[in-house]
């Protein structure tokens, strides 16, 4: 049976990547122009990022900014 993952972010994209049963990762587009979480390749396919853990990169100067309660 296919388990097809839809969206989700990157925990869900590497869960796409790893069970057997799925054929495509499908991402939601709200909003014009398209802006994605995922670097796209020129053939719409999209890699698991090589980063350890699930991927993500935060920007830290701008949660330093925002920041409610900074502890130095």
């Amino acid at each position: 049976m296919k388990a097809e993952i839809h969206g989700g972010g990157l925990p869900n994209l590497h869960l796409a990547c790893a069970i057997p049963n799925n054929s495509y990762y499908e991402i939601l587009v709200f909003g014009e122009p398209a802006q994605f979480a995922h670097n796209i390749g020129p053939d719409s396919c999209i890699f698991v990022p090589n980063d350890p853990g699930i991927g993500y990169q935060f920007d830290w100067e701008e949660l330093k900014q925002k920041a409610v309660l900074k502890i130095e």
